[in-house]
């Protein structure tokens, strides 16, 4: 084809030749820049992990209910948070929907969920995200009672009387609290305890590490229970519990209680505190 008939092809599709290679293109005469994405230094394009979305509800039985207005987020993996703008985040609807438009590249992430209210967990996971649009699937927040609730406030109100700062509550660390709870209750103090928390909480999806096992049998309610758990003059077991808890690295928690009826005793309680370090 001579040069006439071959800008003439380039005047009628343009788009076609802007679409084809760069020498193709010079030789049609075109030779200016295109709007494609920026090349990066190596010949790669900059990548994106692509839309993210899920579905945020709590854990009522049987039928959960969407929880609306919760903060989604994505943390750089195994940094503080303290201080640390989110990579990406969203807000879910009414139906508990959430979605961001572009994530950050592909790679592992912390993904915190926070609910809008006081009476349900917040939810810290590693999520792995691969280039594309990713969906994250459901996440159920659990719910608190309002007993948890008390705890948890007196616990916080202890923690900052020590010069430490409260700590949210995490959705995994409730379950494995919850499970030590039940586990002391029924273990009754004869033969050796096996503590649940760690494994429990590796399997709900927990990230970090429990700070240690730690639980609180026989309080008279939570304000006695939150006392002993953060107690730095007692130079017993509880010590021990004082240290773990008044950790000044602790990040969330969790904190839940067990009837262990004893005799004379019907409503005795067992309480479990599970304290979050991460990264």
């Amino acid at each position: 084809m001579g040069d006439g008939l071959a800008h003439t092809a380039c005047a009628w599709l343009r788009s076609v030749c802007l679409a084809i290679a760069p020498l193709t293109v010079a030789a049609c005469g075109g030779g200016g820049g295109g709007t494609g994405a920026p090349v990066m230094p190596g010949g790669s394009a900059p990548s994106s992990s692509g839309a993210l979305s899920g579905v945020v509800t709590d854990d009522a039985s049987p039928v959960p209910s969407p929880l609306a207005g919760a903060t989604v987020s994505l943390f750089t993996a195994n940094t503080p948070l303290a201080g640390l703008a989110p990579l990406a985040s969203a807000t879910t609807a009414p139906n508990g929907a959430w979605s961001i438009a572009s994530g950050p590249a592909p790679g592992t992430y912390l993904l915190q969920i926070a609910p809008a209210d006081a009476s349900h967990a917040a939810q810290h996971r590693s999520v792995t995200l691969a280039a594309g649009a990713n969906a994250l699937g459901g996440t159920q927040l659990t719910m608190l009672s309002a007993t948890e609730q008390q705890c948890i406030a007196l616990f916080n109100q202890k923690r900052v009387s020590l010069g430490v700062p409260v700590l949210p509550v995490d959705n995994a660390a409730m379950i494995a609290a919850r499970a030590e709870a039940q586990a002391v209750s029924a273990w009754g103090g004869i033969g050796q305890f096996v503590d649940p928390t760690p494994v429990v909480y590796a399997n709900a999806n927990g990230v970090g590490s429990i700070a240690s096992p730690d639980a609180d049998s026989g309080g008279a309610d939570c304000a006695m229970a939150a006392g002993n758990f953060l107690n730095p003059t007692w130079n017993n077991v509880l010590n021990s519990l004082y240290v773990v808890n008044a950790n000044a690295r602790a990040v969330w928690m969790g904190f839940a209680l067990a009837i262990q009826p004893l005799p004379g005793f019907p409503s005795n309680m067992d309480y479990a505190a599970a304290v979050v370090i991460y990264p």
